[in-house]
């Protein structure tokens, strides 16, 4: 029997099939937050979420005694946050003449499921990462090699967590206020200032990535590079010697935004100057890990909002420094241990120290600590997830691209056949104060 022709027809129908499970899935894999339900998936219909905005107390709230005068009913003026749905989209592409070369069914199946794998693995990293924040600063200022296509730079970070070889990335340049999208060609961690090199490394990126627009890489307007220029994920900018400004709904809304660095800044369309005690709580530690230091601002988070956090938020390295300094340490079987103020822990037959520190079931004053990757390594969220939820207009699933049903086209520009993936999703909060950040760990 002669092998079949891969046709769009029979990629189209794979895609179809095997696509939106695919991303669910690795979406919920990738992200500890999304996967374990601590950050609640809430189906969403019209343009926009509007919820109430909770601040403050009533005051109406009095002592009393028998027939003194009651309280003149009195509330703050209702106010609503609004969000709009942020846009997920990749793009799956394959050779023109690969995708018509004859192939038996199982070797499609296999490149595809490969191909699939990597664009789905690339939307959940930008998910789960853009939830918690998705830009970094330069630790130092740096010098592009030159202004034109396929200028490069290599740039120093307190943390690269967000960085991966071959992804875009949005990049701000302050001198200019402009934006630009350049591609990351290398990570090296690194020990850089205060902190480790699990955490810290330099970033080379090389300015290649061509502009849909125009067919073309936009050249940089200057090679300076500041400590005040910008790395984000792609899309949160204009990019393209476009505006330097956050495109308002564009990106995910993120714990950055409701308490870290934009803890003070308007959020859900509502400024803190116009309703009062709508502000998330954040602390800029500087230090290394404490638990004294969670405890305390737990504290401030729970006197301020009127609500205990239902969740800790770390990476897996600051999960580590957490059961350390906690005092945990294998006992060996027989041996005296000397009194002290350390718990022992006898090991298990594995012999691992600490074991998996995902699903360790550490706990921080007596709230779980999710521990998830996409978190950076220089902070902790207090999470409520009572006041802090993921809309989702639409999973991750293929476009479709004609009034025939079909998801696979052929590009007019390059010989390849494309396939586009997208989702509606928005992070929001009718609460913003239950929200805590604390920021600048070290050491790590």
């Amino acid at each position: 029997m002669a092998t079949p022709n891969v046709t769009i027809n029979s990629i189209s129908g794979v895609l179809a099939e095997f696509g939106p499970e695919k991303f669910v899935n690795t979406v919920n894999s990738t992200s500890p937050l999304i996967g374990s339900g601590v950050l609640e998936k809430v189906p969403q219909d019209g343009e926009e979420i509007v919820v109430p905005a909770d601040v403050g107390e009533s005051p109406a709230t009095t002592y009393a005694a028998d027939f003194g005068t009651r309280p003149n009913g009195q509330t703050t003026t209702p106010v609503k946050a609004r969000y709009v749905p942020s846009i997920v989209t990749s793009r799956l592409s394959l050779g023109k003449m690969s995708s018509l070369a004859k192939m038996a069914d199982k070797d499609l199946s296999v490149m595809l499921d490969a191909k699939l794998d990597g664009v789905a693995k690339s939307v959940a990293r930008h998910i789960g990462r853009g939830l918690y924040g998705g830009q970094v600063n330069p630790q130092a200022t740096f010098t592009w090699s030159g202004t034109a296509a396929d200028s490069t730079v290599t740039v120093n970070f307190l943390d690269v967590s967000i960085f991966r070889e071959g992804a875009a990335y949005d990049y701000v340049n302050a001198t200019a206020s402009l934006s630009y999208v350049v591609r990351c060609l290398n990570v090296t961690p690194a020990v850089v200032g205060a902190n480790s090199a699990n955490v810290a490394g330099s970033v080379t990126f090389i300015n290649d990535v061509i502009n849909p627009a125009n067919g073309a890489v936009t050249a940089l307007a200057n090679t300076t590079g500041l400590t005040t220029d910008i790395f984000a994920l792609r899309g949160s900018f204009a990019g393209f010697g476009g505006s330097n400004a956050v495109i308002a709904g564009r990106r995910l809304n993120n714990y950055d935004d409701v308490a870290g660095s934009g803890a003070a800044a308007a959020f859900g369309g509502i400024a803190p100057a116009a309703l009062p005690g709508w502000q998330g709580q954040t602390l800029a530690l500087a230090a290394a890990y404490s638990h004294e230091a969670m405890l305390q601002f737990a504290s401030r988070v729970l006197q301020r909002s009127g609500e205990m956090f239902t969740h800790a938020l770390m990476n897996p390295l600051v999960a580590a420094a957490h059961r350390i300094q906690a005092g945990s340490f294998g006992a060996v079987y027989g041996q005296t241990i000397q009194p002290t103020a350390q718990r022992p822990m006898n090991l298990t037959a594995s012999a691992d120290k600490y074991g998996d520190m995902r699903v360790s079931g550490l706990e921080l004053s007596g709230r779980p600590v999710l521990v998830d990757e996409n978190c950076p390594a220089t902070i902790v969220v207090f999470h409520n997830k009572d006041h802090f939820k993921l809309g989702v207009w639409s999973e991750m699933e293929p476009e479709q691209l004609s009034d025939a049903g079909g998801i696979v086209w052929t590009n007019p520009t390059t010989l390849s056949i494309d396939s586009h993936f997208t989702g509606a999703y928005q992070a929001y909060t009718g609460k913003r104060s239950t929200i805590g950040v604390v920021t600048g760990l070290t050491g790590m």
